[in-house]
């Protein structure tokens, strides 16, 4: 439950930060139409702290509302999700969803805070306006410079990139290890949102170049709208940038997961078949009788089963030096004939072939850091203040399967005597049919319900399954930010078309159909959704590699690059594109010629 409530609480600091974005644009643009206004208001003896402070309230009372319209929404969607949950069998829960007072401060803190936040730099900009200004036709908001901007965006991406590198190059314990990312991935990610409007005018004219080749003069129009502003542009994009970075973080590490234990499964297993926990969880595990019982099969049909191995995980079950160690138990001297460790100095089967009891296999890493070689004594504790020393038998490349260090079964038990078998696996004899083989072994694996029986193909496909599977919920997830992002778009559009109402008159004056002014408005949305996606795409492999440089290499050893799945991103950011501006578009046709012609 704390895991859960952990996951939808990151997803919900997601949602509130790509929500800012949107609410930062919004407030620019909506100053931008009424700059006029407020400087006659300067004119007329309002101070620039007066106005700020106007500004500021305007957003304090926009977060008010959303906050209660949020919390009613909130407890709504806890109401189909507990419905859910119970319609999945999760178990009934009693009574109605309580809602503390802690939830609405902190829902009230957020909305209210994020909201005002993300509008101190337009209410800033606005203070700024001089009271002469309003006797202007053409007045402006000033936003910040450009230059000042790229050197500030500059800055900021670099001191990003420093904390990347330094969490992916350094060894560092896991919360200066997860500060250091988690630090520099924010960063960077400013940094490129600040340097974002450098890029979006070529970016835009190159994503609009095919469009304006088969739309014409809409697609002309429609490229050169989203090149001339980059600032709007950017702003625009910046929430789908945020969501598709994410989605293309998940992509790339999820994907490198799989591929790192499809290439162990083919090639450091050497066994037939596998039996474990339905949840395939190690900390999970069954009676040993299990394996006592096809063990049995062994010695009656030795045409059919060669040997069966147990594996005995041990988490935290093992303290070297004051670092607390993981530990898995195996009979070493069947290990080879099951598992490949890929070892590079000693033999698996116990010190120099001698007694595997006092033997322990150290994966390279440790071994490196601890100065271990084959023979080197090995002090480790255990509960109840007991100590062991064991030998270094082997040192392995490959920790996929087993992780970082291994000890003999006989051992195991007498440290860890009441762990449970975590999983079996089964070597058929030569010649054996692996049909009747199974068959041979099922029937002591039917008496237990809870565990699954696979062969090594079928073990791959489950594998497989279940990564797609966690990534596919994170994908729906972070599905939310890409919703709030289209809103934005939306938003924006919708916005752009109040703001340009004289413009799209005088283009519907000299001739443009409703058909075309409806395409423009919806390929200047594709455009900037485009280029949001290719810069938020770009972001998200960046920060996966340096995920992947940062996991430990028992989890992910191989980076892949799912590029077929970021081109389907791609292809959606588009798509969103398209239906974000579905309602700017038809607005922008309804307008009236000389109502729109004569509008300031």
């Amino acid at each position: 439950i704390s895991i859960l409530s952990n996951v939808l609480l990151a997803f919900a600091v997601i949602a509130v930060m790509v929500s800012a974005f949107i609410i930062n644009n919004t407030f620019s643009i909506v100053l931008g139409q009424r700059v006029r206004e407020l400087a006659l208001l300067r004119s007329l003896g309002a101070t620039g702290r007066q106005v700020s402070r106007s500004v500021r309230l305007e957003a304090a009372v926009i977060g008010i509302v959303a906050t209660a319209l949020g919390l009613v929404g909130g407890y709504l969607l806890a109401s189909l999700l507990r419905w859910v949950l119970v319609s999945l069998d999760f178990g009934n829960l009693p009574g109605a969803i309580p809602i503390r007072l802690r939830t609405v401060v902190v829902a009230a803190a957020v909305g209210i805070g994020a909201t005002v936040l993300s509008s101190l730099g337009p209410a800033r900009r606005a203070r700024s306006i001089s009271p002469i200004a309003g006797l202007h036709d053409q007045v402006r908001l000033t936003p910040t410079r450009f230059r000042r901007r790229v050197q500030i965006g500059g800055a900021v991406t670099a001191g990003g990139l420093v904390m990347l590198a330094v969490g992916m190059a350094t060894e560092l314990d896991t919360r200066p290890l997860l500060t250091a990312l988690g630090g520099g991935a924010l960063f960077t990610f400013m940094g490129v949102y600040l340097l974002s409007p450098v890029v979006a005018r070529p970016v835009a004219n190159l994503v609009g170049r095919p469009i304006q080749r088969i739309f014409g003069v809409p697609g002309r129009l429609a490229r050169e709208n989203a090149g001339r502003s980059p600032r709007r542009t950017a702003a625009t994009a910046a929430a789908l940038t945020v969501g598709l970075a994410l989605v293309s973080v998940a992509a790339v590490v999820s994907d490198s997961m799989k591929v790192t234990f499809v290439e162990a499964l083919d090639d450091g297993v050497e066994a037939d078949l596998f039996i474990y926990m339905n949840s395939f969880n190690p900390t999970a595990g069954f009676s040993p009788e299990l394996a006592s019982g096809i063990r049995t099969v062994t010695v009656a049909r030795p045409d059919l089963v060669e040997s069966t191995l147990a594996y005995r995980f041990g988490f935290g079950g093992m303290t070297i030096g004051d670092s607390v160690k993981d530990i898995v138990s195996v009979d070493l001297a069947l290990l080879d004939d099951h598992m490949d460790l890929q070892v590079v100095e000693g033999r698996s089967n116990g010190p120099h072939g001698g007694d595997s009891v006092g033997a322990i296999l150290v994966h390279v890493d440790p071994a490196q850091d601890l100065g271990l070689t084959i023979g080197s004594p090995v002090t480790a504790g255990f509960a109840g203040g007991r100590t062991a020393t064991f030998t270094v038998a082997a040192i392995f490349a490959d920790s996929t399967m087993l992780g970082n260090w291994v000890i003999d079964a006989a051992a195991f038990d007498r440290y860890l005597p009441d762990a449970p078998d975590s999983f079996v696996s089964v070597v058929y004899a030569d010649g054996a049919a692996p049909e009747v083989a199974r068959a041979a072994v099922e029937v002591f694996t039917d008496a237990y319900p809870q565990v699954t029986v696979e062969d090594k193909a079928e073990l791959r496909a489950t594998t497989e399954a279940r990564l797609d599977q966690l990534l596919a919920i994170i994908t729906v997830f972070l599905g939310l930010s890409l919703f709030i992002a289209v809103l934005g778009i939306t938003n924006t559009l919708a916005l752009s078309v109040f703001e340009r109402t004289r413009e799209l008159g005088l283009l519907r004056a000299v001739g443009m159909t409703r058909r075309q002014l409806r395409r423009m408005i919806r390929w200047e949305a594709v455009i900037i959704a485009l280029f949001g996606g290719l810069l938020g795409v770009a972001i998200g492999v960046l920060f996966g590699m340096a995920a992947i440089a940062a996991i430990p290499e028992t989890f992910i050893d191989v980076v892949s690059v799912p590029v077929q799945r970021l081109a389907f991103y791609l292809l959606i950011s588009g798509m969103f594109g398209i239906l974000a501006a579905i309602f700017p578009a038809r607005r922008a046709s309804r307008l009236d010629v000389l109502e729109a012609i004569g509008y300031e």
